[in-house]
């Protein structure tokens, strides 16, 4: 039985251990590191986890949605869409939720402390903060509108949480969210630290809009466009991939959000996000690969990946498998974060693997006649440079037959099925003869 009393000496104890890592060598302790390493992982595979990862079924999404009240607030919304979040990511998960929550209240005070420690800045003063991470760089994706507007910009190429710290504005709503919802410290843990975050951004650069991408789970999100608008700066959002109905979008909010289609505003309509919207069509979707006459490619199809599991991998290898009696060439592309490279070069020892880091993706798509995937923008990115557009159905059906539900894009566009490219391959290979899709 966990007693009072025991409560306190870890408490007590967790004190001790912080402050002799703090004293001696700071965050970057390896006990420290360790953790934060172990954090990671499991919330990366649980978060951005594949299909192996016990998803909240669609219909059960839009009734735990649609079961909560308007939100009266920022604080209120940002709490409502925590809460979709955890439901939808730890859908089979819970008992994670249990260890944050205690691990967040041992630390909390501590981290609480350390960011109300303002350093000495000295500011400077531009247009407009964008985030241009290297691992997901925005020159593809940055509005064109956005990129005209502002003339005096800086980037943000490295998202770390060293020398953040909490201002005025971002105090106060930490105080009210600790009166609101004191319980619920993995929440304010983590909204606390974005805040600081934001906080030394505006405290460094006093910019008067900040651009983030890839940001729509960020539960802390409503409280971020909350103290950005107090201290005078627009907080806005751009997407950087097509997107399916997911709970763990709901709630949002933003000063101004960028979409890639009309049909994306509906969804995230549906989904109860509060923001105003400005349509564009990314430099992504402008036709990034040279088109080339389908007899000119050096390969007959290239499978992308973005969700991949073992047994659905084998199931595309086997499609593979039949290309490659008709002497066909075919090669896979991995995902560049999320891939499991190991389980690849294991199922598919017999094929070519693209090192996405190695070989640009508009080299890859203009090198191949039919580009398949079951849900990544390459397939959109491939359309508008005028590919053939396979759509997998093989691989993982329940997936694929839920995609039209969940609001996927390229449903809508014109596209081929894998599973028909497999049974009409014998007469299409014919139509290739003389060309270099060979394997020779």
């Amino acid at each position: 039985m966990i007693t009072l009393k025991s409560i306190l000496f870890f408490v007590v104890f967790w004190d001790i251990i912080y402050n002799h890592f703090q004293q001696t060598t700071g965050d970057n302790c390896m006990l420290y590191r360790f953790f934060k390493r172990i954090y990671r992982f499991f919330n990366t595979r649980v978060v951005f986890g594949g299909a192996d990862s016990g998803r909240m079924p669609l219909e059960e999404q839009k009734k735990y949605l649609m079961a909560f009240p308007d939100p009266k607030d920022d604080y209120e919304r940002s709490f409502f869409k925590y809460k979709c979040f955890c439901e939808y990511c730890y859908y089979k998960r819970k008992w994670m939720l249990v260890f944050y929550n205690i691990g967040a209240a041992l630390i909390l005070p501590w981290v609480r402390l350390k960011l109300s420690r303002m350093p000495d800045l000295q500011p400077q003063k531009v247009d407009a903060l964008y985030e241009n991470v290297p691992r997901l760089p925005n020159d593809d994706i940055l509005p064109d509108d956005v990129r005209r507007k502002y003339s005096h910009t800086a980037d943000i190429t490295q998202i770390n949480y060293e020398g953040i710290f909490l201002n005025q504005n971002a105090k106060q709503i930490c105080q009210k969210l600790k009166k609101q919802y004191f319980v619920h410290f993995y929440f304010r843990l983590i909204v606390m630290i974005k805040l600081a975050q934001f906080s030394s951004y505006i405290g460094k650069y006093q910019p008067g809009t900040i651009l983030f991408y890839s940001c729509e789970r960020e539960y802390a999100g409503p409280l971020i466009t909350l103290l950005c608008e107090l201290q005078g700066t627009k907080y806005e959002a751009y997407m950087h991939g097509d997107y399916l109905y997911s709970l763990c979008f709901a709630f949002q909010r933003y000063s101004m959000y960028y979409t890639w289609d009309e049909q994306y505003n509906k969804m995230f309509q549906s989904l109860r996000c509060s923001f105003p919207v400005t349509v564009y069509i990314p430099g992504k979707l402008q036709g990034i690969a040279e088109k080339l006459d389908d007899n000119e490619c050096r390969y007959f199809a290239t499978y992308y990946f973005s969700d991949e599991r073992k047994d659905s991998a084998e199931k595309i290898r086997e499609a593979f498998d039949v290309f490659a009696k008709y002497g066909l060439r075919c090669k896979v592309r991995p995902h560049p974060r999320f891939s499991d490279m190991e389980m690849l070069r294991t199922v598919f020892k017999d094929y070519e693997i693209e090192d996405p880091k190695a070989y640009a993706l508009e080299n890859s798509i203009r090198d191949t006649v039919y580009v398949i995937g079951l849900n990544t923008t390459v397939l959109s990115q491939a359309f508008f440079s005028g590919k053939t557009v396979v759509i997998d159905d093989v691989s993982m059906p329940e997936n694929y037959r839920e995609l039209a539900a969940k609001g996927y894009i390229m449903i809508r566009r014109q596209h081929l099925l894998l599973s028909d490219l497999v049974r009409n391959i014998e007469s299409l290979k014919d139509s290739f003869d003389g060309t270099c899709l060979f394997m020779r």
